[in-house]
């Protein structure tokens, strides 16, 4: 269990904060992005009725 551990925290390496906040908001921007455009493409289809 213990060398498993280990092996992932090399795998993944050292993430400073600055790195784990900025990787959260591009992760949140690409979600609200994906949202958008899927409402954005029903609503197209809507209007095409």
């Amino acid at each position: 269990m213990a060398t498993s551990l280990h092996k992932r925290k090399e795998v993944v390496g050292m993430m400073n904060t600055y790195q784990a906040i900025s990787l959260m908001i591009m992760f949140g921007m690409f979600v609200i992005s994906l949202i958008s455009l899927i409402v954005s493409l029903k609503d197209n289809i809507k209007r095409k009725k």
